[in-house]
């Protein structure tokens, strides 16, 4: 676990973002550091948008300048959520990474703490293990391979750039943003300051566009997790407290009941937990989606337009790549919870009958509970899944279509 919240917290440095390093969550000149970088955001997205303006006519300049503006909305709006809801963040870091909220369980304390009897008993306590290590390295591995890949796309706009300003230093000004200020940047010192604001203003994306969809990521997958283990426990409760007991008699019906109502318990902490995580990042994730959206029809335009593929075509095909990505883990893990939720739903009931009349009651009650489901929505009723992904990437296909349809007509 170490591992990956330190990976967390140095990314998120960069951008002047301490709720990972619970010794600095509170410094003063980490927090002016972000609301300095919330300022590079938003100057960044006056002086492309004068950029559009002036050259509004001008269609591929203006398609350009709607990438970037676009691109760095989405990260001005991520680093406005991480200063506006700090605390926030934070509590819910402190519930479900730092703490287990599973260990509050008196039944799973018990199977960690102490020597488990019994085949059922000995594969719950594994399967606790080993969910906790695949929550962690799924949580690793998309957090790497995300800011990578956003890494590498803001690296391919550099390098051009940064290639003349090498092999041509006096006779060139080539921006790899571009912007229009209301300064000339005929001086090499301006051209070079410049340069170095555009580089930190690129990477600011590369961590604001990864790290806020992967701290969702973190919390969801182990609300999943949680969810996972509910209904291991609920499918073989019978078996777990037969072990223990030894007969199917009275003790045996209250000790299941006992865990029944732990498993209620815990589910309504999952579903309050979800609920307040949702609702802190709804805005925000829907402001990712409607604005990578847009980004896609606009990045689809661009190559629809080209006719041979270039460098440039290729960063679009990146950022294209980028976005979509992005797109697809917010609403992979949407389903994932609803997944999670229709298997607890179902090992709610199984074996119902075999219990007393208190136990089926409870059931009945839970059952009723969990129908309700755990969507995480994005505006009303409509929810991150699989099918809010399939609308996202057709959306952008069938607009590229009409484009090329039209250029070829």
């Amino acid at each position: 676990m170490d591992g990956i919240v330190n990976f967390f917290n140095t990314v998120l440095s960069y951008a002047g973002i301490k709720i990972c390093n619970l010794e600095k969550r509170n410094s003063k000149p980490w927090r002016y550091y972000l609301v300095f970088n919330m300022g590079i955001a938003i100057a960044t997205i006056g002086f492309v948008s004068n950029f559009f303006v002036i050259h509004f006519w001008d269609f591929d300049k203006s398609i350009q300048a709607g990438c970037f503006v676009l691109t760095f909305c989405i990260t001005f709006s991520n680093l406005f959520n991480f200063f506006y809801n700090k605390i926030a963040y934070e509590t819910y870091l402190d519930e479900m990474v730092f703490n287990d909220p599973g260990k509050e369980m008196p039944l799973i304390k018990e199977a960690l703490e102490s020597n488990v009897t019994g085949d059922k008993n000995a594969a719950f306590k594994n399967f606790i293990f080993n969910s906790e290590k695949e929550w962690i390295k799924t949580s690793g591995l998309i957090l790497r391979i995300y800011w990578l890949s956003a890494w590498f796309t803001a690296t391919l706009y550099y390098l051009g750039p940064t290639y003349i300003l090498i092999t041509k230093r006096g006779t060139s000004r080539v921006l790899p943003v571009h912007m229009e200020f209301p300064w000339s940047i005929q001086n090499f010192y301006v051209y070079l300051g410049v340069l170095i604001y555009q580089a930190h203003a690129g990477y600011l994306c590369c961590v604001a566009y990864p790290c806020f969809l992967s701290l969702l990521m973190l919390l969801f997958l182990q609300v999943t997790r949680q969810l996972n283990i509910l209904t291991h426990i609920m499918m073989n409760m019978s078996d777990m407290m037969y072990e223990v007991i030894g007969e199917r008699d009275r003790r045996w019906d209250q000790a299941c009941y006992a865990i029944l109502s732990q498993c209620v318990k815990h589910y309504v902490k999952l579903k309050r937990f979800a609920n307040r995580l949702n609702g802190t990042s709804e805005i925000f994730i829907l402001v990712f989606i409607l604005t990578a959206m847009t980004l896609e029809a606009i990045c689809f335009i661009e190559i629809a337009l080209s006719h041979e593929i270039n460098v440039d075509t290729i960063k679009y095909l990146v950022l294209l790549s980028v976005v979509i990505i992005g797109a697809f883990l917010l609403c992979t893990m949407g389903q994932q919870v609803n997944n999670a939720v229709d298997e607890l739903e179902y090992a709610v009931t199984e074996k119902w009958y075999i219990y007393d009349l208190r136990h089926r009651r409870s059931v009945l009650i839970f059952y009723m509970a969990v129908s309700q489901g755990m969507p995480i929505n994005i505006y009303g009723s409509v929810a991150l899944c699989s099918d809010t992904f399939s609308w996202f990437f057709k959306s952008g296909v069938s607009f590229y279509t009409v484009v090329k349809s039209v250029l070829e007509d």
